[in-house]
């Protein structure tokens, strides 16, 4: 008589944290997040450049988001040259990559910042720089006229992402739909009220 082999049930492999529905976040980000938040400039702006380089030599999309924070952080710790540089570099990379839309919305982002930070002049340097650096016939385009900064969502999001710990600016994120928006930083779904 033929006698039937058994066989093992089928083991599931254990599941990362990246694979629960959040993508796996840097420590050094959290870290970074922290000493931004607590006023520790110097120290946040040396860790969000490592993670920056480190983003633009794997294309991760976030890499200039990072440059531009490590940017203010340095200016925040009165580095103005070295802060202007870094937030050049993080703009530049997205004009490299061509994303009109997030480069114009970054830039008004960011000089807005400098304004309220009582830098005028850093500002009008940065605008400056934008209009020598974006092509005549890009202003033109749709992408470039409806990028920047539009009116304020009324969805309410959490102050700071729950996993990286990054302050949520609604006019930062990427919507995925009226109510659903995901982390600059890390990527983390942020659901809106």
């Amino acid at each position: 008589m033929f006698r039937r082999r058994i066989i093992p049930p089928m083991r599931r492999p254990l599941l990362r944290r990246g694979m629960l529905g959040r993508p796996p976040v840097p420590p050094k980000l959290i870290e970074a997040n922290r000493f931004f938040k607590n006023g520790e400039f110097d120290k946040a702006a040396d860790l969000y450049e490592e993670l920056a380089i480190k983003a633009q030599e794997r294309h991760i999309p976030q890499a200039p988001r990072l440059f531009i924070q490590a940017g203010t952080a340095r200016i925040k710790a009165d580095q103005l040259e070295m802060g202007m540089e870094t937030i050049k570099r993080g703009l530049n990379l997205l004009a490299e990559r061509q994303q009109w839309g997030a480069l114009k919305q970054m830039s008004e982002l960011t000089i807005s910042q400098l304004r309220d930070y009582g830098k005028k002049d850093l500002a009008n340097e940065l605008t400056t720089w934008i209009d020598s650096c974006v092509p005549a016939d890009i202003k033109k385009a749709p992408e470039w006229i409806k990028g920047g900064i539009g009116p304020q969502k009324q969805i309410r999001l959490p102050s700071h992402c729950a996993s990286c710990g990054a302050p949520v600016n609604p006019n930062e994120v990427d919507w995925f739909d009226s109510q659903n928006a995901a982390c600059g930083y890390c990527g983390t779904l942020l659901i809106g009220e």
